[in-house]
This record gives C-alpha cells, structure tokens and sequence, in this order.
C-alpha cells in the first residue's frame, strides 16, 4: 500500500486480543503492531474484541457495564515498543479521561464512534470548556442498525434524521416553564435557553426523572445497567442547562402551588408517567432494595414481554393532570412519557420534535400513525 500511494497515510487499525480461548492473545497482537509499524504503517489504530469474545461479544463495543477507557492499556503497552503515532479507542468519551489518555503518554491521538452519535459537537464543546451530552454506552446505535433500522440514539433524537432539524423553529424572547425535570424536561431546556427565559419545576429535590430507576433496573436497553453511566448524563445535562440560563426550581411541586405557572408564554408538561393499579410502591421496592437484580428476577425483568408490558402496559402519561395549570393565552406542549408511557429514546426524541420544531409528542404520535396509514 505504501509503495502503491507513497503520498498517502495509512492508518492500520487492528484488533490486538480476541477474548477466547484460541483466539488471538495481546502479545500476539502487539507483535502484529510492532511487523505493521516496521512495514511503513503512518500510525496505529489500537482495539480489541471479536465476534466470539467471552464473556459476550459486546466486548467488541463495550457498554456501560465496562470500564471507562475499555482498551487503552493495550494501546500504550504498542505505544512504548514503535515510534509512530498511536490512536486509542473505546469508551473514551469522557473529556477528561480522553486528555488524560494523551497528556499521560497513553495514547496520541483518541477515537470516538458512539460518543460522537450522542454529541455531535463534542470536540466542540470540549474545546470551549461546556458540558457535553453523554452517551450512555447502551448500544443502541449499533444495535438497532444490525436489525436494519437506520442509525439513532437514544440521548441525541436528531441522530439518523438531522435534515428534518436542518431548519429548526425554536422561539425566541420567550418565558418558558418546564414542568418535570426527567431526560424530556432537560433536553427540552436545554435545546431552548438561549434567546429565551427557562425554568425547570421539579417536585423532587434532585433531577433525573424516571432516569434515577432506570439505572438500578438489570437491563437498559439491551445491556447491564451501571448508575454512573445515567449519573453521568443527567448531570452534564442540568450542566448544559444551568450553563445557558435555565433556573432551576427544585423541590417545587408546580401542580400544587396555585399561580407558579403565571407569567409564562409556553408552559411544557414533561412529568413523565405513573403507574397504574397501585403498583408503584412495588416497582420502587424492586428496584431501590436490588431484588430486581438478582439472578432469578433479573432474568424474569429482563424479558421482553415483561419489559414492554412495564414500560407500555402498566404506565399511563400524566398529561391530564397538569393541562389545567396552563392560563388562557399559554401554548401547552407535552412530551415524552407525560403524553404516552414509553422508553426513553422516544420521550427525548419528543423533546427534540418540540423544542426544534414546535410539535407535541401527542401531535408527532398523530403524524408518525398518518404516515404508517
């Protein structure tokens, strides 16, 4: 190659350990490196995992239950042994892991997939010191593109369909109050403080929403649950927001204060779902005590019936109870969960829709049936 295109780089990336037994071992996989970089390589793109990785082959793009900076031990163990530049990869998100990777020698370069599909404008943001939105390292990018879906995330609801916000419509000069401060509610917020006046009611003392037991619950999505990784989120997130402006009115239950609401030009209800039949208490008590972690309820959960009938079937919006609080003259937008119990990639998908284009998830759920009829 190099002899064929001697003005050209050429980057060899390659798979330095393979996680089974047979497979390829990392100090088979270094010496590949050391041959490639001898042979001409301008630089060395380090991963590993195979198809047939135990303990599963999500080791390949390894998910939130794995550790931060999953493969960069492998990539400067190369580094120390060839004198060409080393690309690390593999949950390395997180801006300060990723400058560590470098500044400490690991690495020379960092590499980004899903954590680019989350944000978009990481380097971006990175390079102005603002918040970022988080990937969750839930797969569900690739997950759902191997079922023959098209590209989407679960964080970033423009992701796969960016020309439909290539125009977006977002108000300015407004007052705007955002009822609930789960992933809908702050991606809202979020996505509409500049040029406008936001402030986030929640009646809990913290942010987070149904995110707070979606990490203690076994799966998310398709993968082990680890809390920091929707810790994380939420707070870059209410960083993102606070960073803009949005004021912050916690412990502050908009439903029960008469008058909270006047003054505001939209009012958008993003108080996610409740439970039906009275089982609340016993879905917390599930998930707060860990039983809904443990191997034999684990398994139960985790099936895809029970999951759809939990996050479908047993929850209902609660939209109804807050439209009252709007005044005449208050345009009213509900979203996420509020408007139909759901998953969460398509209650932050509804906040992208409201805020960037001015529909209600009520409103896309109506359009998205039209175009299925």
């Amino acid at each position: 190659m190099k002899r064929a295109v001697p003005d050209i780089a050429v980057v060899y990336r390659l798979s330095v350990e393979d996680f089974f037994p047979g497979g390829l071992r990392f100090s088979e996989g270094r010496q590949i490196a050391i041959w490639a970089a001898a042979a001409g390589a301008d630089a060395l793109h380090v991963t590993a995992g195979h198809y047939r990785s135990r303990p599963s082959a999500q080791v390949v793009l390894p998910p939130m239950n794995f550790s931060d900076a999953t493969f960069l031990d492998y990539a400067a163990d190369v580094k120390k042994r060839v004198s060409v530049p080393v690309i690390a990869v593999g949950r390395l998100g997180d801006p300060t892991i990723a400058e560590r990777a470098v500044t400490q020698g690991k690495a020379d370069f960092i590499a980004l997939g899903r954590a680019l599909i989350a944000e978009p404008q990481w380097v971006e943001k990175v390079r102005r010191g603002e918040p970022i939105r988080r990937c969750l390292s839930c797969n569900t990018c690739i997950n759902e593109m191997r079922g023959g879906a098209r590209i989407g995330c679960v964080v970033n609801g423009a992701a796969g369909r960016e020309t439909l916000f290539a125009a977006p419509q977002i108000p300015q000069g407004e007052r705007i109050a955002v009822i609930g401060a789960g992933p809908a509610g702050l991606t809202y917020a979020s996505l509409v403080a500049e040029g406008n006046h936001v402030t986030v009611f929640e009646k809990e003392a913290q942010p987070g929403g149904a995110f707070k037991s979606a990490a203690k619950a076994p799966l998310f999505q398709e993968v082990d649950t680890e809390p920091r990784s929707f810790t994380r989120y939420i707070a870059d997130l209410v960083a993102a927001c606070r960073a803009k402006g949005v004021q912050f009115r916690l412990a502050s239950d908009a439903g029960a204060a008469s008058g909270l609401l006047a003054g505001f030009d939209t009012v958008v209800i993003a108080t996610g779902a409740q439970y039906r039949f009275g089982l609340r208490p016993f879905a917390n008590w599930l998930l707060d005590t860990g039983i809904a972690r443990a191997p034999g309820i684990a398994r139960l959960f985790t099936s895809p019936s029970i999951r759809n009938w939990f996050y479908y079937k047993v929850r209902r919006g609660t939209a109804p109870r807050f439209r009252h609080l709007a005044r005449p003259g208050q345009r009213v937008l509900v979203i996420g969960d509020a408007a139909r119990a759901g998953k969460s990639k398509e209650a932050i998908a509804s906040a992208f829709e409201a805020a960037l284009l001015g529909t209600s998830a009520k409103d896309s759920l109506k359009d998205n049936l039209k175009k299925k009829l």
